[in-house]
Formats: structure tokens, C-alpha cells, sequence
């Protein structure tokens, strides 16, 4: 493991920096990409969401006594959701206002007819089976349009999230140097625990 090498917070940072650059792979794609893009970012979301979550569960269970485990574990796993809860709900409601403003310039444009926006508002799925229901041209056109629109939407949320995790990247690392004097105890994790007698 890195924890023991390289101490919680620089693997937490590692981790920070990993989400941070997922994160900006999505907010620089383009309608155009392949799946290529998508795969890299989500093999630095996984790596980093494993390095963090890992780094810092062992930091907090390891500092713990041992009748505080349990205590310890579930504080740990309501703050793992509670904090995803928020990160989506945040993103989630930034790539919706501008995908539903994207769909919205579209009738002017005469890609579709207004009728159909309440629709598509809904989600791109919806949008896409739409889109399918359109004659030839007007439903590649409807179709194109809604990925575009979905795509800059996607780009403020993941651009908020990339900042996010980077501010996270900075504190961990202003920690480990303000911290540094207890990096023999960060690097065990039993700050607290006591062998028995």
C-alpha cells in the first residue's frame, strides 16, 4: 500500500488530484468524442475515489480506540454519502439548467418545433427517443442537437467539480507540511490505539 510509504495525506492528495483530473477530461469533451475520452476519465475516477476513501477510512478507524470502531466506521460512511449526495446534487443541478438552455435556443435555430422541448427537458434519453420518432433529417438534427446541449452543459458541472477537488488537493498538502513533525504516527495510523497489556 502507498499509505504506509507516502503517509495518508500525500495519498489523499494523490487521490484529490486524480478526481480533479477526471473531472477536467469531462469538462473539455466535445460531442464528437469517442469513448476513449470517457474510459480515461473514469479510470482516474476510480483510481482516485479509491486512493482517497481508502487513505483516509484507514486514518480514521486507526486513530480510533478500539470500543470507537464501530462509531467510528459509521461516521465514516455517512460522511462518504452525504458528501456524494451533495457533489451530485450540486453538478447534477449545473449540467441541467444549461442543457435545458441549450434545448431551449433550439426552435429558434428550426432544429425542433417548441412542442417537443417539455419532453426532452427531461432527460437526453428522452430527448434521444424523440428524436427517433422524427422523420430522416430532423430526427439526426433533434438528435445532434440534444447530445450537443447535454455535453455543454456537462462542462460547467465538471469544471466546478474539477476546482473543487483541487482546493482539496492544496489543503491536504498545506496539512501534510504544517503537519510533518507527526508524519511516524500519519504513516502507522494508531495514533490512539494501545497494545494490550
Amino acid at each position: 500500500m502507498l499509505a504506509p510509504r507516502l503517509g495518508m495525506r500525500t495519498v489523499s492528495a494523490l487521490g484529490l488530484a486524480l478526481l480533479s483530473a477526471s473531472a477536467a477530461v469531462l469538462a473539455t469533451t466535445e460531442a464528437t468524442d469517442g469513448y476513449d475520452r470517457a474510459l480515461v476519465a473514469m479510470l482516474l475516477l476510480g483510481a482516485g475515489a479509491g486512493f482517497v476513501i481508502t487513505a483516509t477510512s484507514d486514518a480514521i478507524v486507526g486513530s480510533l480506540p478500539e470500543t470507537d470502531l464501530g462509531v467510528g466506521s459509521a461516521t465514516n460512511s455517512a460522511a462518504i454519502q452525504l458528501g456524494a449526495a451533495s457533489g451530485v446534487a450540486v453538478m447534477g443541478s449545473l449540467l441541467s439548467d444549461r442543457y435545458r438552455s441549450g434545448l431551449d435556443a433550439l426552435p429558434a435555430a428550426g432544429v425542433a418545433p417548441e412542442r417537443l422541448l417539455d419532453s426532452a427537458k427531461e432527460s437526453l434519453r428522452a430527448a434521444l427517443a424523440l428524436a427517433e420518432r422524427l422523420p430522416g433529417e430532423a430526427g439526426a438534427a433533434f438528435a445532434e442537437a440534444t447530445r450537443r446541449a447535454f455535453v455543454d452543459g456537462m462542462g460547467p458541472a465538471m469544471f466546478a467539480g474539477s476546482g473543487v477537488t483541487a482546493a482539496g488537493v492544496l489543503l491536504a498538502l498545506l496539512l501534510a507540511l504544517l503537519l510533518a513533525p507527526s508524519r511516524g504516527a500519519d504513516m502507522t495510523g494508531t495514533t490512539h490505539q494501545k497494545d494490550s497489556p
